[in-house]
Order: C-alpha cells, then sequence, then structure tokens
C-alpha cells in the first residue's frame, strides 16, 4: 500500500512537426556560351531548376535586355513571357533566339531578368547573362 503519494503532472504535450513545408529554391543558370553563327538563329538554353520540386506549378516570368548585343542591331529576339514549369517537375528551361550575322564584333553579351516567380519561394529576381 502506498500512501503519501502526490501527482505533479495530470498531462503531457506530444508536438507533431510539419514536414511538409520544405521550401522550394529556384535555381537559375547561365545558357551554355555558343558561338551565333553566320545565318540563321540558335536557342540559347537558361537552365530553370527547382529544388525539391513542389506539388504545385511554378510560373517564372521573365525578360530580355541588351546587354553588348542589342535587339536594334538584330542580335537576339527580345522576349517576354512566363515559363511554366508543372507540378512535381524538377526544371525546364527557358529559351532565346539568337541570330546570325557575318559581322565581325567581339563576344557579346544579353541579359535574362526573371521579372517574378510564383508558386515556390522566390529569393529575388535575379540575372541570368548568357554569351552570343
Amino acid at each position: 500500500m502506498v500512501v503519501n503519494v502526490g501527482i505533479h503532472a495530470v498531462s503531457g504535450v506530444g508536438t507533431i512537426v510539419n514536414d511538409d513545408t520544405t521550401a522550394t529554391t529556384v535555381t537559375f543558370a547561365d545558357a551554355a556560351p555558343t558561338t551565333e553563327g553566320n545565318s540563321g538563329s540558335k536557342l540559347f538554353k537558361f537552365p530553370v531548376t527547382l529544388s525539391p520540386p513542389t506539388g504545385f506549378p511554378v510560373e517564372v516570368s521573365y525578360q530580355t535586355a541588351d546587354g553588348t548585343a542589342a535587339v536594334a542591331n538584330n542580335d537576339y529576339h527580345a522576349t517576354t513571357a512566363t515559363l511554366q514549369i508543372p507540378a512535381g517537375a524538377p526544371s525546364d528551361t527557358i529559351r532565346i533566339i539568337v541570330n546570325g550575322d557575318t559581322r565581325f564584333e567581339n563576344d557579346e553579351t544579353f541579359f535574362v531578368n526573371i521579372t517574378s516567380v510564383s508558386g515556390a519561394v522566390n529569393g529575388g529576381p535575379p540575372t541570368v547573362q548568357a554569351r552570343s
């Protein structure tokens, strides 16, 4: 027989930690340096990667901007668009058309500016630079 025993705690707490809140990181990479050629056009490809992929669609809005390459010189096609990455997809590619020419010129650059990202955490509008 136990006598003079007191109870100090009448309940315990269990904490369920939410494991579904991992933020998705959106990473933008430079296009590989590519020769423009003397005629026709080539696609410059800028990889966009999600880590980890999200269960929701992700939209990446972007627009090109002149560096030393210029739309006025017909170096590349001005582009304002939105890349739509489907739910669960790990990556996609922004494609920009670069025009060939026979002008003697130094290596040229243009930019792809990310203007917004929705459906995933965005650390700010990064800039991607390519050489043409």
